[in-house]
């Protein structure tokens, strides 16, 4: 849906791939609000100044002479904490992320004047207390959306914590200050205007610390991206308070309003255009990339340097303080290093806030160009954890990993395939109600996806449990039901075994990524279009860059073409209040702009009366609306398990299942990992970080080892369609092993070996374990093409199948391993590559690797597709 148009800290991402459901999590980060109430529960009352107040003027004029640095902390541990990646930042410009990497990036780097706990409380952070006020006179002040002056009913006098520095802060330039004007020259629909604000005059302000212009700058660009809802404007209260008109509470104002990234005013302002229309200050007649919604930040690929990324984050990439500079090289490492006056260590001590102080010095993330090297790197100890969950193939190498813990948690982001509505038959809602049930969907979540999948038809994750619908309707395999839904349809009939609308058969287009990148989405597609052709349905698949794939999505929906039929992608979920979720999705007003549009409608039944497509659309309009503008937990609850089932009833969408994150997580070199956050992975080691602590390695060492011997049914050369079995035989010495556990990992470059059995196994009485697999779909999967678009034959596929042994719980014996090295053939022989050497680039959604081959020897490890946007 969005490729991501980020609404600052708030995100929706969509990801690549999905028949397989093997990925990362959520990036929606509303928080989830604490249960009861009508206003997220925060640590004080709504009238005055919250209970964990600050002070009302900073113990000292500057961090310097603060008791502590980060690294003078009792707490700080020192050390280097290596995630590895294998996808690239995009973008640093936290208007433009667009994949996990560049989010694991920006939220290091920026802070909100709130922040939402992992326990779901709402505590101020750059903020130091609030009062609200309300008003119901003289009432009204301008809005920049509408250039008018317009009603308000609430003021929210915001006071901000006077000692927090932008990490361009020096001791040379710490006196230097602006002038925040009163008098605002800005473009609006195109044309250029002036207004004199009357509620606050010309203010100064504090260049390098955080000051209310920082926090109005912000807000100005942020409100015209549909974020601040029910704000109509934001304005200096002084130069350490800023005082928030607000039309309405409602309970997004703490948990999405206030938790936006604050950004430096010295740094944006230098920026305060754009060349897209209907954001603010869209300036008619100027190129694209240095306006504040596409500027690069000065970000230096080559050097990793990036001059813009100045915040008030718990890391830094700038040379401050005496710190080395951190350096982003996409395909190469990103580095970031403790900001040492990180602002919470000098909060007032009843608030808690101290604990948040970072205790090591370095995030340094490597990239892989492989998932398999980069496993291999977390077996030798060469980094921590992986920045996206490893797929099931690997388990065996992590859990064989001394000191390797895995974390399994349930992500909410879901694999789905969108289907374009404008298209017929789709824009009929029989005929998509119907291909819901004709989608093997537990089939898909446990042979393809290794039962790591959460089933469930509904766009709000399972574990966003105060606000999911347990009971609304779900679509499960049901032949019957799909062909009585296509028997009702008018002008659909089955002309001997073809499909037919209105005299046109039905032929159905998927895209989805390259099946030498992706090998289960093939896999998934071709489970589904067995029992879509049992309708009478022809399926076609195009394979194709992810990138292409969202760049046809948006382009349907912004122009209304029809660039695709089926999309095969994944989408992540919100934690906590999804009304801006369900606004974005439902109403084009909004969806459009950001491409999360889901639209337009077909009719359907609610409550006893049948609905046209607009009348359908007026519906989610005025719920959405509801949504976004209450105060009422329990009406927002309500109205969200309401548009669940109707989102389901008008089935715009084939929900393939919720991912599960497995997390690696190495407990020899760091320890006080927590488990708490229910939100998206970079959300997770977002806290991570703050909780991490450096100890010394401790390796275990096992007097024993178990000793394992592989053989194969059939020779080591297999051909397409072929069936054959792989028997692990453990021992001790000699003797057999009986009740030890085998488990069996696959690497592979496009795929081609598919489990009929399992992939965790246990030793019979003789020491014998079996693993029984497929070859299969070499003829699809062998066909790739270079970085000039040539179709590549590779003539054949290596396989290297493992399997480790070892007794669980055991501290005396250690695990045990054995190899099969295997190559997969075509039934039938294609044109083989020259013996010279050549580069093929692999798209790794939307990220080009190249990879060196050698006769078609490349060697990259199978990976079931994971969440990259």
């Amino acid at each position: 849906m969005i490729n991501i148009r980020t609404i600052m800290n708030k995100k929706k991402f969509v990801i690549a791939m999905v028949f397989s459901l093997l990925m990362l999590g959520s990036a929606f980060a509303i928080s989830a609000l604490a249960s009861g109430g009508s206003q997220p529960v925060l640590t004080g009352n709504q009238s005055g100044p919250v209970l964990n107040s600050e002070p009302s003027t900073a113990t000292s004029n500057t961090p310097w002479s603060m008791p502590t640095t980060t690294m003078q902390e009792p707490s700080y541990t020192n050390g280097t904490f290596k995630m590895g990646i294998d996808c690239n930042v995009n973008s640093l410009n936290p208007f433009q992320e667009t994949t996990y990497c560049d989010a694991y990036v920006v939220e290091e780097l920026y802070d909100g004047l709130f922040n939402t706990l992992p326990n779901g409380q709402v505590v101020p952070w750059l903020a130091s207390n609030y009062s609200v006020a309300h008003v119901t006179a003289n009432n009204q002040t301008y809005d920049l959306l509408t250039n008018t002056s317009v009603n308000y009913s609430y003021i929210y006098t915001i006071n901000l914590k006077p000692y927090v520095q932008w990490t361009d802060w020096t001791p040379a330039n710490a006196s230097q200050t602006y002038t925040f004007s009163n008098v605002l020259h800005y473009y609006f629909n195109g044309n250029m205007t002036t207004h004199v604000f009357k509620s606050y005059k010309n203010t100064t302000m504090k260049k390098y610390y955080l000051q209310s212009g920082d926090v109005v700058q912000s807000f100005r660009m942020q409100q015209s991206c549909g974020d601040w809802p029910n704000v109509v404007s934001v304005v200096p209260n002084g130069n350490l308070s800023v005082k928030v008109y607000v039309s309405k509470p409602t309970l997004l104002l703490f948990t999405a309003d206030f938790e936006n990234n604050v950004l430096p005013y010295h740094i944006w302002i230098k920026h305060d255009f754009t060349s897209v229309d209907g954001l603010y200050n869209y300036t008619p007649g100027i190129s694209s990339g240095n306006g504040w919604y596409d500027w690069n930040m000065g970000w230096n690929t080559a050097t990793g340097r990036s001059p813009g990324s100045v915040g008030t984050g718990p890391f830094m990439v700038q040379n401050s303080y005496g710190m080395p500079e951190g350096a982003i090289i996409p395909s190469h490492v990103e580095t970031m290093y403790v900001n040492p006056h990180y602002f919470v260590q000098y909060a007032n001590k009843s608030s808690g806030l101290r604990q948040y102080t970072p205790k090591i010095y370095e995030i340094n993330e490597p990239f892989f160009s492989s998932e398999s090297s980069m496993i291999a790197a977390y077996q030798k100890g060469q980094i921590d954890t992986t920045s996206l969950a490893p797929t099931p193939n690997f388990l065996p190498q992590i859990q064989s990993t001394p000191g390797s813990y895995i974390y399994h948690k349930t992500s909410s982001a879901y694999g789905y395939l969108r289907l374009n509505t404008r298209v017929a038959p789709m824009n009929v809602t029989a005929f998509r109600q119907a291909l819901n049930y004709a989608t093997p969907t537990a089939y898909i979540a446990s042979a393809i996806s290794d039962g790591y999948a959460v089933l469930s038809s509904d766009p709000v994750n399972p574990g966003n449990t105060l606000y999911y619908n347990s009971s609304a309707p779900q679509y499960t395999l049901n032949m019957a039901k799909a062909k009585s839904l296509i028997k009702s349809i008018p002008g659909m009939v089955n002309v001997s075994g073809t499909l037919e609308y209105y005299g046109k058969p039905v032929s159905l287009t998927i895209q989805t990524t390259v099946g030498s990148v992706a090998p289960d989405n093939i896999e998934g597609i071709d489970a589904t279009e067995k029992y879509w052709n049992e309708l009478g349905i022809t399926v076609n698949l195009k394979e194709e860059a992810f990138t292409t794939l969202i760049s046809n999505i948006d382009g349907t929906i912004s122009s209304n073409s029809n660039l695709y039929q089926i999309g095969d992608l994944g989408i992540s979920t919100p934690i906590g209040d999804p009304a801006l979720d369900c606004r974005d999705s439902l109403n084009p007003k909004y969806g459009i702009p950001t491409d999360s549009y889901v639209g337009p409608f077909s009719s359907m039944v609610f409550n006893g009366k049948t609905l046209n497509g607009t009348q359908v659309q007026d519906l989610f309009n005025n719920i959405t609306a509801k949504m976004v503008n209450s105060n009422s937990l329990s009406s927002n609850v309500h109205e969200a398990k309401q548009l669940q089932s109707l989102m389901i009833q008008q089935a715009t969408m084939v929900n393939l299942g919720y991912f599960v994150d497995l997390i690696p997580e190495q407990t020899n070199g760091f320890t006080n990992y927590s488990h708490t956050n229910p939100d998206a992975v970079y959300l997770y080691w977002y806290w991570q970080f703050f909780s991490l602590e450096h100890t010394k390695t401790s390796t275990v060492k096992y007097p024993y080892h178990l000793t394992v011997k592989a053989t194969v049914s059939s020779g080591t050369t297999q051909y397409d369609n072929e069936t054959s079995t792989i028997s692990f035989t453990v021992t001790n010495g000699t003797t057999p092993v009986s009740g030890a556990t085998v488990l069996v990992g696959i690497a592979a470059t496009y795929g081609g070996i598919f489990n009929i059995t399992s992939t965790n196994l246990t030793t019979n009485s003789n020491g014998v374990a079996q693993f029984k697999y497929e070859v299969k779909d070499l003829n699809t999967l062998l066909v790739t093409t270079n970085s000039t678009g040539v179709v590549v034959h590779v003539s054949s596929e290596d396989v290297n199948i493992t399997g480790i042994a070892e007794i669980p719980g055991s501290t005396t014996v250690g695990s045990g391993n054995a190899t099969v090295e295997l190559t997969l053939m075509p039934n039938k022989p294609v044109t083989a590559v020259t013996t010279a050497n050549y580069t093929t680039d692999y798209i790794v959604a939307g990220v080009v690797v190249a990879v060196g081959v050698v006769a078609g020897a490349a060697f990259v490890v199978m990976r079931k597709p994971k969440i990259k946007s």
